[in-house]
């Protein structure tokens, strides 16, 4: 009997930036999990981008296209990603952040086991554990993925490093960017 896939909610914050949402899109569509999102994690997806160009010669509608772009395409690549069912707001815990309340009813209303974000603290461990969700950052979220699928995260990273186009861009390059961005513990695997 096959294992049932990994589902996870990918917050806004691990969506802005480009490299994160580079990785983790290319490990869910590789299948290596189940990605899901809202309409509400897409639209502040939306803003976020262009605060990622702050030091691009970009003009700012430029940006605001290119993140518009960019929301699309992740609805048109994973058109399931999006839950359809409503949770009672009575079954949604408390959190530091009320307003991150639509992050835990998306987890819920796909059935996810994570919600990967890069603000755990807004997702308190006693506020997830009884739903059978746990917060992780996109760093470990990756390296778990890592541990348990080599070969697949290899792939995807020597698919990723494909993408890029430049003839100096190879995998210490890939692994030296990981270490840029913090991704410590994922990098440490895909370098052993």
């Amino acid at each position: 009997m096959a294992e049932a896939p990994i589902v996870a909610v990918l917050d806004a914050c691990v969506l802005a930036g480009s490299v994160p949402r580079h990785l983790l899109l290319s490990f869910a569509e590789a299948g290596l999990f189940a990605p899901v999102w809202s309409d509400r994690i897409l639209r502040e997806t939306e803003r976020a981008i262009p605060k990622t160009f702050a030091n691009a010669a970009a003009p700012p509608e430029d940006a605001a296209a290119h993140a518009g772009t960019v929301c699309q395409l992740m609805v048109e690549v994973f058109p399931c990603a999006i839950p359809e069912t409503q949770i009672a707001p009575e079954r949604l815990p408390d959190l530091p952040d009320p307003d991150d309340r639509h992050v835990v009813e998306t987890a819920l209303a796909s059935s996810a086991g994570y919600i990967v974000t890069d603000n755990l603290k807004d997702f308190p461990k006693s506020a997830l554990q009884p739903l059978g969700i746990t917060a992780i950052s996109a760093d470990r979220f990756l390296a778990q993925l890592a541990e348990d699928q080599p070969k697949e995260t290899r792939a995807c990273c020597n698919q990723l490093i494909a993408r890029v186009h430049a003839p100096d861009f190879d995998f210490q390059a890939f692994t030296d960017r990981l270490k840029t961005l913090g991704f410590r513990r994922f990098r440490q695997i895909v370098s052993s």
